[in-house]
């Protein structure tokens, strides 16, 4: 499974739905839905074991702002959002991704986060800078 987790669930527009994403084992995404509230992506999820990535921060450690994963993306000249609980509380109202993390693995999933469209920007340099 695959969740875009828009981080500010106080949005009541369209973009402000995020979006889960079933891939079937084969590999072809199978289906996509919207959602605004953490318990019914908890509820299309379902009970575990899963694999389930999350296209947000899941871990917001400290104030300084450099994980590891934005140290290794800034290595490889990938801009990535700096996460603070400052920063987060500020532009998204807090950080959603930690607490639907602890409440998918209860569940029995596994789950990691996702930067997929650092992904794609990298792997399109890539094809472009053989």
């Amino acid at each position: 499974m695959g969740v875009h987790l828009v981080q500010d669930a106080r949005r009541d527009d369209a973009p402000g739905r995020s979006a889960v994403a079933e891939i079937a084992p084969d590999t072809r995404l199978s289906g996509v839905r919207m959602f605004r509230p953490d318990e019914d992506i908890i509820e299309v999820v379902g009970p575990g074991p899963a694999l389930v990535l999350v296209d947000a921060p899941l871990a917001v450690p400290d104030v300084r702002g450099k994980r590891d994963a934005e140290q290794v993306l800034a290595w490889l000249d990938i801009p990535a959002f700096p996460v603070t609980p400052q920063r987060m509380a500020k532009v998204h109202g807090g950080a959603r991704g930690p607490a639907l993390a602890e409440r998918l693995r209860q569940e029995g999933h596994i789950v990691a986060e996702a930067i997929p469209d650092q992904v794609l920007r990298q792997l399109m340099w890539e094809q472009e800078h053989p």
